[in-house]
């Protein structure tokens, strides 16, 4: 039925139990509407049958009015009238699409045949019968198959029959004869009646009798010049229990039926009858009544007689009770509102697919106006998602008569694809054969992109906190690596022969510990210190640098931006970010091409559809396209992954991107990667956009070493050992401890005479933070340096949430140290 996805996957409850009722509505309505047809045409019927003069225009009226309700190919009306000794036919054959009139004025059925059964049994019956029985029927048609026959009851009992004919076998069923019984109980009387005024012309009695028949109430009334002046002067026994009114009282005009009329009512009763009057038009009007305390709507019709010469006009007409008609068209227009009102797309088709409704909830999913795919099949949708199994299974559940539900990746009319969670329902009707199907859609695309970042963030923060603990032991045994290569390299002369061997381990060095930034980077475990940055800035202090790192083959395009764009970020990281993307745009480009570097303002408006996982706002978008290799589909999704290459081996780390994403994230931006094979690829950064400029950086001077006594605590031996000699060689007096309780221990011994406690933060047991925050409860005037190789931002601010505090990221050199030291005594 309707093209989407699908999972096959059930959807919410609740949701699909309001979804089948929206299809249980649907069908109820379809029903309901062929039942008001029905209810209509007969309306219609009794009104032209209470206004038909002559037989010839009651012929016509039964002619068409059963064309329209059941469709033939021929149809008769055979009556008896009292000075003839057959049966007198009216009645019409197709022949070439036209129906042509036909009368037989002494006609008997056979003996035998299904007009005589029906005119001895006093019901209706339908019959199929094979090609070229004729010997049955007025006229000469080999081809009929199916009939109707209904009999014609007047005041006198039977009298005739009313049939329809069709060349379609098993056009007519038991139902369909039925509803032909109830137009001819209609027919019969209006038929008797006319007999009766052209033959006897004693029309008030029969009059009577035909009248009461007839369902609702007959009425004549007379209206003066004035036509305000009503008079009842005939109404038949029917209005009793229509109007809760005798016909006594309102032929005799005791009760006006204008009386009757609520109030709200009246001025339209009367404008349609002074309308009415002046046209020369048939009169009809809906109103209510009340009666025995209820509202109950009226409708009359009536046709006005020609003017007498009093100046008075005869109007003769019937009323009928349509309050169960209003009541379905109140909730057909409810239901109708709440289907146009819907916010899931609803789709309703035939039984061979072919769309018949759609909501406006439809159009605006889909981008289809409603005509343009009214008569067209749901496959318009079909977005190549699915296979041919997929449809077959579908339409086998619908066929079934059994609800489909799942997810389907439709096609929007501007080619776009969309995920809709979906049901399907087969719409039958009283013979339980489907008639519609009905689809409820609900567009998902956006949730489902929630859950894939949701997953994708819970994949991203586990491969951080494996990153994180990984770069920490990392940086601890890389402090003891720099710092005792860095003594080695103190003690040996310029031209040792051993000095180049310890330059090579430090250059080594400092690129382990590179690689340990980028991994905390990602992890969001370094400590960053954001400030305003203005990126033109920025850039055109990095062109130059970027022109190197490119090399000649490749050109270079840096647009800054004309207006100045200011963001709140580590100013290293944003480096990082400039040059991590610029080297991946030069590896794309192995045999020359362009790298375009632009930073320019941007908004981010609040809607539910926006793509990005962007807070509304201002940011600055920082764009870097290239016209290289471009990245194939199943390779973008995995781009942002820490450790994914697809380089040489030896070529790349898998971190590049991974940690331009983890900053731009970090810093409350993101990245989005549009690339396809062969076209290049275009790496956005978004960063939020300060209002602010950028203050100017005044460098600090740094203070020199003093000599003061240091409580020294790190769990880990050759970091304890390399950073108390270092500490040594800067003068100062070094106590070590292995842990917090050991540190607790030496302060006591030393009675708190001691200037520094040095610590590492994340130690087994008591933290560095606690025991500072111990110490310095029993020694306020304390300084702390925190230690870590595991630089969590969080961890850095905590450590610094005190004055007299500094933190320091490992590994650092015993110069590195000293300033570090010198700057918290003098802070």
């Amino acid at each position: 039925m309707n093209d989407a996805v699908g999972s096959g996957a059930p959807c919410d409850p609740a949701l699909q139990e309001v979804l089948a009722l929206y299809g249980s509505l649907v069908g109820h309505v379809l029903a309901q509407t062929r039942r008001l047809e029905q209810t209509r045409v007969l309306a219609r019927l009794a009104q032209r049958l209470a206004v038909a003069t002559g037989i010839d225009e009651l012929a016509l009226v039964v002619r068409e009015e059963s064309l329209a309700l059941f469709g033939w190919e021929a149809h008769y009306l055979a009556y008896q009238r009292p000075d003839e000794p057959g049966l007198r036919v009216l009645g019409s054959v197709e022949a070439g699409g036209t129906p042509l009139s036909f009368a037989d004025p002494a006609w008997q059925p056979a003996g035998g045949s299904p007009a005589e059964s029906c005119l001895l049994s006093g019901e209706a019956l339908v019959v199929e019968s094979a090609a070229g029985t004729v010997a049955w029927e007025p006229f000469d048609d080999t081809a009929l198959r199916s009939r109707i026959y209904a009999p014609l009851r007047g005041e006198g009992g039977l009298f005739g029959l009313l049939t329809l004919q069709s060349r379609t076998r098993g056009r007519y069923r038991a139902d369909d004869a039925a509803l032909l019984a109830r137009l001819a109980d209609l027919v019969g009387p209006v038929l008797e009646r006319i007999q009766t005024r052209e033959a006897l012309h004693t029309q008030g009695e029969h009059v009577r009798r035909i009248t009461d028949a007839i369902p609702g109430a007959v009425f004549e009334l007379r209206f003066g010049p004035k036509r305000t002046a009503e008079r009842e002067v005939y109404v038949s026994r029917g209005v009793a229990g229509l109007l809760g009114r005798s016909a006594a009282e309102l032929s005799a005009g005791e009760v006006r039926l204008s009386d009757l009329v609520v109030a709200e009512d009246r001025a339209n009763l009367l404008a349609s009858y002074q309308q009415a009057a002046r046209s020369g038009a048939a009169w009809r009007c809906d109103f209510r009544v009340q009666v025995d305390g209820a509202l109950r709507w009226i409708r009359g019709v009536a046709q006005g007689g020609a003017v007498d010469q009093q100046g008075a006009r005869r109007w003769t007409g019937i009323l009928l009770d349509v309050t169960s008609e209003k009541r379905a068209e109140a909730r057909q227009r409810l239901l109708a509102t709440v289907v146009e009102q819907a916010t899931d797309a609803i789709i309703v088709t035939d039984a061979d697919g072919a769309i018949e409704y759609v909501n406006p909830a439809f159009e605006k999913v889909t981008g289809y106006h409603r005509g343009e795919v009214l008569g067209r099949s749901p496959s318009l949708l079909k977005s190549g998602q699915h296979d041919a199994e997929f449809y077959r299974q579908l339409w086998e559940t619908i066929q079934s008569r059994r609800p489909w539900s799942g997810q389907i990746v439709n096609k929007r009319k501007d080619g776009s694809l969309s995920t809709d969670e979906t049901i399907i329902s087969a719409v039958t009707d009283e013979a339980q054969q489907i008639t519609n199907y009905v689809a409820v859609k609900r567009d998902v695309s956006g949730e489902l992109r929630l859950q894939e970042q949701l997953r994708q963030a819970a994949k991203m923060e586990a491969i951080g906190h494996l990153a994180g603990g990984i770069a920490h032991d990392f940086n601890n045994l890389l402090t003891a690596i720099v710092g005792y290569n860095g003594m080695v390299m103190e003690q040996l002369a310029e031209g040792h022969p051993a000095r180049d061997d310890a330059a090579q381990v430090h250059q080594a060095a400092e690129h382990a510990a590179s690689l340990t930034r980028q991994l905390l980077t990602f992890a969001r475990r370094e400590m960053v210190e954001p400030q305003p940055i203005e990126v033109g800035e920025q850039l055109a202090r990095l062109e130059q640098l970027l022109r190197r790192l490119l090399g000649s083959q490749l050109e270079l395009l840096v647009d800054p931006g004309r207006q100045p764009l200011t963001v709140q970020a580590d100013p290293g990281q944003l480096e990082q970010i400039v040059l991590n993307l610029a080297i991946n745009a030069r590896d794309a480009m192995p045999d020359g091409g362009r790298l375009s570097i632009t930073a320019e303002p941007a908004t981010v408006a609040e809607s539910a559809d926006q793509p990005l996982p962007l807070a509304a706002g201002a940011y600055v978008r920082l764009r870097f396209t290239d016209t290289g290799c471009g990245i194939a589909e199943e390779v973008r999704g995995h781009i942002f992954e820490p450790f994914f290459t697809t380089k040489p081996k030896g070529k790349g780390t898998g971190l590049g991107l991974a940690t331009v994403y983890a900053i731009a994230r970090q810093s409350g931006g993101h990245v989005e990667c549009r690339s396809r094979l062969g076209e290049g690829s275009t790496f956005t950064v978004w960063l939020p956009r300060l209002d602010r400029p950028a203050a100017a950086n005044t460098p600090l001077a740094e203070a020199p070493a003093l000599p003061a006594r240091v409580l020294l605590v790190e769990d880990e031996r050759a970091v304890r050992t390399l950073t108390a000699r270092a500490l040594k060689n800067l003068g100062y007096e070094v106590h070590a401890a292995c842990d917090a309780e050991e540190a607790l221990t030496l302060a006591d011994e030393l009675d708190g005479e001691f200037d520094l406690l040095v610590a590492d933060m994340i130690m087994p047991g008591m933290t560095g933070r606690v025991l500072a925050d111990e110490l310095t409860a029993s020694y306020p005037g304390l300084r702390v340096l925190f230690i870590s190789g595991y630089a969590d931002t969080e961890v850095g601010h905590l450590a610094l949430d005190q004055h007299r505090r500094a933190f320091l990221a490992k590994p650092f050199t015993a110069r590195e140290l000293a300033t570090a030291l010198a700057a918290l005594r003098n802070g």
